[in-house]
């Protein structure tokens, strides 16, 4: 029993890549969900929730 997908290419990607696309997928949700908001400040909470998660990432993308 084969399950065919005609209308999708299958691509070999590595764990980088489907790492970043979730980044931008996630990135792109928020911006287009809070577009109104952005134009006002960020509360500091979400400032420092912000780079501790890039933090976090450039450190795990740094050990590969």
């Amino acid at each position: 029993m084969s399950r065919e997908t005609p209308d999708l290419e299958v691509v070999r990607t590595d764990e980088k890549n489907v790492r970043q696309a979730i980044r931008t997928g996630v990135g792109e949700a928020l911006r287009n969900y809070y577009d109104d908001h952005l134009k006002e400040l960020i509360p500091g909470r979400l400032t420092n929730l912000l780079r501790c998660l890039d933090e976090l990432t450039k450190s795990s993308e740094e050990q590969e």
